[in-house]
């Protein structure tokens, strides 16, 4: 009787296991974030439809709520955005194309269309977090 009563919790313990991995893995998105000491910017990897697009915020998104309320750049992952900071310590981001779409108002970040690998940073030489929820 012991041995069943073990075997039944070993296999709901497994199945917890395995759908929170699955669940990880599936609905997590990458994000990469950097922040200096007055602003922060995050870059979000994303799917939409069968596109990749990285999606650009103003300031540090911890979960889906804030991406779905917070004003964004989106861009195509083709033509990678870079970034730098300017001397008031707002961001200029680089990309070879104009954003896909622009919600909101991007109050930290000034965008500059300028060739491919022009200058600053690539954004997935940041800090990277996944936002799970």
């Amino acid at each position: 009787m012991k041995n069943i009563y073990f075997i039944i919790k070993l296999f709901v313990l497994c199945s917890f296991a395995v759908i929170a991995y699955i669940s990880i893995v599936l609905l997590s998105y990458e994000s990469y974030y950097y922040c200096n000491d007055k602003n922060c910017l995050t870059f979000v990897e994303t799917i939409k439809g069968r596109d990749l697009v990285v999606k650009v915020y103003d300031k540090r998104i911890y979960s889906r709520l804030q991406m779905k309320n917070s004003s964004y750049m989106e861009f195509y992952p083709e033509y990678i955005p870079y970034f730098e900071e300017d001397d008031n310590g707002r961001f200029i981001v680089h990309s070879d194309s104009e954003p896909k779409i622009a919600i909101g108002d991007m109050s930290n970040i000034k965008f500059v269309l300028s060739g491919y690998e022009c200058c600053g940073t690539p954004f997935y030489k940041l800090n990277y977090y996944m936002i799970i929820f």
